[in-house]
């Protein structure tokens, strides 16, 4: 009875399912911010980038094509507006019309807020950067 040989040493994986090493430079709030959700999620600070990196290409696949670049950052900051508000009232944004309201002139006011920043004043990234941590901070805080 002669049986087929086993091949030597591991068995191969498929190289669609093979991680790459990828290297990346992060300043020190982002780091700061990347390592704390990575604890939190009992994640090491890879397996969160590459979460976060998985999770981004999910959500652009799900989205319509944007031709503005900025409409991630539109979108954030609305969601955003929308946790903070919640946790201010302690009631879901759309309970009633004058709830609706209200959330819906702050989120305009943030996002007119951005678009002065980044196009009319055409401050640096650092600027836009500082108004997301600044409505995190309101969220977290």
């Amino acid at each position: 009875m002669n049986e087929p040989k086993r091949p030597r040493g591991r068995p191969r994986v498929d190289e669609s399912l093979r991680k790459r090493t990828v290297s990346i430079t992060l300043r020190g709030p982002l780091r700061a911010a990347l390592e704390k959700a990575a604890a939190a999620a009992d994640r090491s600070l890879s397996a969160e980038i590459e979460f976060r990196v998985e999770e981004s290409a999910l959500l652009r696949g799900l989205m319509p094509d944007f031709t503005r670049q900025h409409r991630f950052l539109q979108m954030a900051v609305f969601l955003q507006t929308i946790d903070t508000f919640e946790e201010e009232t302690g009631k879901p944004w759309d309970e009633d019309e004058a709830m609706v309201g209200a959330l819906v002139a702050r989120v305009t006011g943030a996002l007119l807020n951005i678009r002065r920043i980044a196009l009319g004043l055409k401050i640096e990234r650092a600027a836009v950067e500082a108004l997301i941590a600044e409505e995190q901070e309101r969220h977290d805080g």
